[in-house]
């Protein structure tokens, strides 16, 4: 069993949804459980009309509802144009859930007071918008899929918008109810970010949170892997947005990983990368290719030392990082080369000898 998480941009319309149920189709015999995030600007959307309706602006709210049901519903009819029962079907429940969330919206115009929990119900409304439609449309493709209520087995502490999963808890529950879903079946959709707590309450992860529920989710029913699919093909040097001619960390450390997520890389969520490291030491596989965009069992490097610098930052210490990269990989590790023995700097790579062929480090 393999765990497929989808983000935001990945099924943020009909060619995105398209190629995410391709994906999904071609990996059938791995039995996949998909985790979809909420569409595409569609969360910073929920943010709005929930504040709005706190401030009581009853015009604004319901031109911003509007828009949310508008969106969902032209893109159920772009996808099952050529399945009408099914469109039926899948428009009748995504209005269901449109009118939930109007009908909550209007309640807080009416007293404006927005609580903690009521936002909770507000915000989640998008994944359970996008995996409605995306089941809908994966039983179009000719893909069986089992549809999931991640709030039944993502269980919270009472922090109704930073959820703190009960871990024990949740793997308790989540294998049972994977396997009851896969019955007939030959995939499961379930939602990423949107959780409930012991008294069954609707709560969040907080924002980010889709990849630590499919990280959850893998531990759970001791997935193979996990698989974090995003817009951008793997992780990178520096952020393209902010350094031009960026380069793939073609391998990287599960450490690494790590502070790279709690440092503010975009591409992994901190949580993920620790809950993931839980399970990933049983990994016989040292190594996998970053641009394979997974996590999991395979990413942990059991390294023989630690290389200090080698993924840099434009700044002053560049040109040192650059040097310390340089003896290291030629002389070995060394009081004298701090990194290579304190594994706990920003910006490392790890060595392995075995794999390590030959390396050329560059000085700039």
């Amino acid at each position: 069993m393999i765990v497929m998480k989808f983000g935001g941009t990945s099924v943020a319309n009909f060619e995105a949804i398209t190629r995410t149920i391709f994906i999904v189709g071609s990996k059938l015999d791995q039995k996949p459980v998909v985790v979809v995030s909420a569409l595409s600007k569609v969360t910073d959307l929920l943010y709005k009309i929930a504040d709005t309706a706190a401030t009581q602006d009853t015009e604004q709210t319901k031109e911003l509802l509007g828009q949310l049901r508008e969106r969902h519903v032209n893109l159920v009819k772009e996808l099952l144009e050529q399945s009408p029962m099914i469109m039926e079907q899948a428009l009748e429940r995504v209005n269901a859930i449109c009118d939930d969330l109007d009908k909550l919206a209007y309640a807080v115009c009416a007293v404006g007071e927005l609580s903690d929990r009521n936002k909770a119900i507000i915000i989640s409304s998008g994944e359970l918008l996008s995996s409605t439609i995306i089941c809908f449309t994966m039983n179009a493709k000719g893909i069986k899929p089992g549809f999931i209520d991640a709030r039944t087995m993502m269980v919270t502490n009472d922090s109704y918008l930073k959820g703190e999963p009960i871990v024990d808890e949740i793997a308790q529950r989540v294998p049972g109810i994977v396997a009851q879903a896969y019955e007939g079946m030959n995939a499961v959709i379930t939602q990423g970010f949107i959780a409930s707590n012991m008294a069954g309450e609707q709560t969040v992860l907080g924002r980010g949170g889709s990849d630590y529920s499919a990280s959850l989710i893998g531990m759970a029913v001791d997935a193979e892997r996990i698989e974090i699919w995003t817009d951008v093909d793997g992780v990178r040097t520096a952020d393209p947005r902010k350094v031009q001619n960026t380069k793939y960390l073609e391998k990287i450390s599960f450490e690494e990983a790590a502070e790279m997520a709690h440092f503010g890389a975009k591409v992994l969520h901190p949580l993920t990368i620790e809950q993931n490291a839980i399970t990933s030491f049983r990994s016989r596989t040292s190594l996998v290719p970053c641009r394979a965009n997974t996590i999991g069992p395979g990413l942990f490097l059991q390294a023989d030392y630690a290389i200090g610098g080698a993924d840099g930052t434009l700044g002053r210490g560049m040109q040192w990082q650059g040097m310390s990269l340089w003896m290291t990989l030629r002389y070995g590790k060394t009081p004298w080369i701090t990194s290579s023995y304190i594994p706990t700097l920003a910006g490392r790579l790890f060595f392995l000898s075995e794999l390590a062929g030959p390396l050329v480090a560059e000085c700039n």
